[in-house]
């Protein structure tokens, strides 16, 4: 296993459509939490002792509702990626929350983020569909619709190809009360990307086996159809990835899963030493999954 040396990228844009950068040697506190639910993924940082001028920036609250301001975080090791711009994304979303205080001699700027939160809270859809007109055509246009998201994979088994509507179709709403209906709890935002999967699907990414070697952290534990283990903080994970884990300890827990909550949470730091911890829970299914690359 080679993990060393964490370093991370954070780009914030703020009003006037500047781009901030920040990076080591900052020290950063993560706390991430993403799903494969069709609900806003959060996220909360700690940046220690910014200059006086970027905290000024940065600060978000009620009286900047009438802008956005986006967060992209990319985390990693230099022992395994060559530059900043090698990273993996292990965040992106919206500020609903930003401020700066003083605790003892740091300066402490803290943000709250959702991702997906608000285009799930303010696309709005109000268009007809034509009798005829492809099912698999109709769905991306209603995706299209989330404000400030991009379109990553829809299943061919919930939007078949060939499948066409058998009827006019009015729609008028919010876009995510139209996706739930017709994609229930298979479709979900993760990064800034939604994807429509089946039960029986799951993205190939390119970390694929979880064991000692890879940094699984003690035995993994079972709770109905899902498993959680800890693992040595790993960037490379997706939302709904197809994942293998090989557990010495307890070898009934292995297997083939789908990936479908991490959890990043502990210190990216050169002057603290502190943990960084992916949490993760896994979901067996009933059938083989399926890989859809990512």
């Amino acid at each position: 296993m080679e993990k060393f040396g964490r370093i991370y990228d954070m780009r914030i844009s703020v009003e006037g459509g500047e781009n901030i950068a920040i990076s080591n040697p900052f020290t950063l506190e993560i706390d991430i939490t993403r799903n494969a639910l069709p609900t806003a993924n959060v996220g909360q940082f700690k940046i220690y002792n910014l200059p006086r001028h970027i905290r000024d920036q940065i600060r978000f609250d009620i009286s900047s509702i009438n802008h956005r301001q986006e967060v992209a975080l990319k985390a990693g090791y230099k022992s395994i990626h060559k530059d900043l711009n090698d990273l993996p994304m292990i965040f992106r979303g919206s500020i609903s929350w930003a401020y700066s205080e003083r605790v003892g001699t740091n300066w402490i700027t803290i943000i709250e983020c959702y991702d997906g939160g608000f285009a799930l809270s303010t696309s709005k859809i109000s268009t007809e569909f034509i009798k005829g007109e492809k099912y698999r055509s109709a769905a991306e246009k209603v995706l299209d619709m989330l404000e400030g998201v991009k379109l990553g994979k829809i299943s061919p088994q919930l939007a078949p190809e060939d499948r066409e509507l058998k009827r006019d179709h009015a729609l008028n709403g919010k876009v995510s009360d139209v996706l739930n209906e017709n994609f229930g709890c298979n479709w979900f935002i993760d990064n800034g990307i939604v994807n429509v999967l089946a039960d029986d699907e799951g993205l190939e990414g390119v970390f694929k086996t979880v064991d000692a070697s890879t940094g699984l952290l003690g035995t993994p534990i079972r709770s109905n159809t899902l498993i959680d283990f800890d693992m040595i903080f790993e960037p490379r994970l997706l939302i709904n990835q197809i994942i293998n884990l090989r557990s010495t300890t307890d070898p009934a827990f292995n297997g083939t899963f789908k990936l479908v909550q991490i959890i990043h949470r502990g210190t990216i730091s050169d002057a603290v030493c502190g943990e960084l911890v992916t949490s993760c829970r896994v979901y067996k299914g009933i059938s083989k999954l399926k890989a859809v690359e990512a």
